[in-house]
């Protein structure tokens, strides 16, 4: 008993520690954007600077005057953007500055007021010299020129207005849809699968612990790893000699990974559902001063008084539940899962080697969880 406490304590420890691990690192992943992108929004202006009155028809000819055209028509073709004509407006700016004496050109790219790219020739009235300015310019420009995310502005309507309403519910739907979720589950109402004598009945219990960690591979729908924790006698395994449940006779600890796929809602009040199958370890223990084992045919010792094994387990869990979006990133959640050994659904729970009695699965009612998206 001593020995199982002490397990449980160790693992109980690894697990908070893992979720603070992996709490910290997923912080370091970049988010991607669930938006629609859409085309850049791009000032093409020309600049002289300060060109002398002489100089001006030397300096500002067709062809220098026609630079930006040029760029904006050759980024377009190897990116869309959308080119707009007052600074306030874009997302980026391609400054062409022509030098007095029209000996000189460069092209540079600002954003938010600071310059990222310049790129310069000096004119040698070579047309065929200004067209491979421009085309260079243009290729090294227009992979920085991508897709960018839509400015969602939302325009205050009378609240009796159903339209406002929906523009509420599609920018807390935006929201809600990030990529990563996270949750913590505590245990809550859970009742063994097992009937007869008093195995049928609830308890409230802390564990099992589960943690779950979810990529959304699309809005609604995404694939889930999780680890399952449990240290108790509810899932106890076998029989006494005189064919009573071993159930406060054995303590087991079960430290499952597990993996499966979840499907949610985009809404303060959101549901879910999914299925994850679990396969691991679990150590139990004959805590008692009698042996455990089958009774089938006979009684078959599987351990004596005190003896302690390792065996592979495996659950698979069907849940469903709701969930109160308290902010675009925490949620409170509570739901309902039945836990129940894969093999019994496919009739071949005699195939373990361990006793099947008494393992075979159980219910959570109102289990608690917090989530955390990212």
């Amino acid at each position: 008993m001593a020995a199982g406490w002490y397990w449980g304590a160790a693992v109980k420890a690894t697990l908070a520690a893992l979720v603070c691990v992996l709490l910290s690192a997923q912080a370091a992943w970049s988010q991607v954007e669930l938006l629609p992108r859409v085309p850049r929004r791009v000032l093409f202006d020309v600049e002289a600077v300060d060109p002398p009155e002489a100089a001006t028809q030397r300096a500002l000819d067709a062809a220098l005057q026609r630079v930006p055209d040029f760029l904006y028509s050759r980024i377009s073709e190897l990116q869309p953007v959308v080119r707009v004509y007052e600074p306030a407006q874009a997302n980026s700016i391609v400054r062409t500055v022509v030098d007095p004496e029209g000996s000189l050109v460069s092209v540079a790219l600002i954003e938010a007021g600071v310059e990222l790219q310049r790129f310069e020739l000096a004119v040698t009235g070579e047309l065929d010299v200004l067209t491979g300015f421009v085309n260079h310019t243009a290729r090294e420009l227009a992979p920085v020129l991508g897709f960018v995310v839509p400015e969602v502005v939302v325009i205050r309507q009378p609240d009796d207005d159903p339209r406002a309403q929906v523009v509420r519910d599609v920018v807390l739907a935006d929201q809600l849809a990030s990529r990563f979720e996270f949750t913590l589950w505590a245990s809550g109402l859970m009742r063994s699968l097992e009937s007869g004598d008093d195995a049928g009945r609830a308890r409230i219990a802390i564990d099992p612990l589960a943690f779950d960690a979810t990529w959304f591979f699309r809005r609604n729908a995404g694939l889930t790893g999780s680890i399952w924790l449990h240290y108790s006698d509810l899932l106890y395994f076998g029989r006494t000699p005189d064919g009573d449940p071993a159930r406060d006779q054995t303590s087991s600890l079960f430290l499952l990974p597990g993996v499966g796929i979840t499907y949610r809602t985009l809404q303060r009040v959101s549901a879910s559902a999914g299925a994850t199958l679990y396969a691991g370890p679990a150590w139990v223990t004959n805590d008692s001063d009698v042996a455990i084992g089958e009774d089938e045919d006979g009684f078959d010792v599987w351990l004596e008084a005190g003896e302690s094994t390792t065996v592979f387990y495996s659950l698979l869990m069907l849940h469903g539940g709701i969930g109160l979006s308290v902010t675009p990133r925490w949620t409170v959640r509570t739901r309902f899962c039945i836990l129940i050994s894969p093999r019994t659904l496919i009739g071949q729970e005699e195939g373990v080697n361990y006793p099947s009695a008494g393992s075979g699965g159980m219910f959570h009612y109102f289990s608690l969880g917090i989530g955390y998206r990212r």
